[in-house]
């Protein structure tokens, strides 16, 4: 998860430290996870759905 927050802050035009990936997920930890399930479960149901 860090690699993926540092690589989309710097897309962002973003400086960011390993101190504010740490906040970040401490403050948007739930939020942070519950997409990513979501999106993960999304791409398997797309995935079965096609066929």
């Amino acid at each position: 998860m860090n690699k993926i927050i540092k690589e989309q802050a710097k897309y962002l035009g973003f400086e960011i430290s390993d101190w504010d990936v740490e906040q970040i997920k401490k403050k948007y930890f739930q939020s942070l996870v519950t997409s990513k399930i979501a999106n993960i479960r999304a791409a398997i149901e797309t995935y079965f759905k096609e066929d």
